[in-house]
């Protein structure tokens, strides 16, 4: 009996150990509001946005995204962010709490398709 209670201590622990999330959120917002975008991965698209300010999900791996915004009267505008994959850490593993999504804020600046004339 004494050898197996260190056995259940640590499968009680794997138990309550959380995982790293799925997904990682990626904040996209335009000037001027209301663009639709499409994020990217390795040239397949893993989120869009109907319209800007939003958040999109895309998996959770180390990974450049690329984002495409489009809103009529206006260029298309690209942009792209690296992420690093949201991984369980070791203190997690021994009870402490910790905010996860190391998500980003992606801000795009839309140019008028015809700017006025003076």
């Amino acid at each position: 009996m004494k050898r197996a209670i260190p056995w259940l201590f640590l499968i009680s622990l794997t138990a309550c150990v959380g995982t790293a999330p799925d997904s990682l959120s990626v904040y996209v917002s335009t000037v001027p509001a209301g663009a639709s975008c499409v994020l990217n991965d390795n040239g397949r698209q893993v989120d869009r946005i109907d319209a800007t300010p939003a958040i999109a999900r895309v998996p959770n791996h180390d990974a450049t995204i690329a984002i495409v915004c489009r809103r009529p009267g206006y260029y298309e505008a690209r942009a792209s962010t690296q992420l690093a994959a949201d991984t369980e850490k070791i203190s997690e593993f021994f009870g402490a709490r910790e905010a996860h999504d190391g998500g980003t804020t992606v801000s795009i600046a839309l140019v008028p398709l015809h700017l006025g004339a003076n």
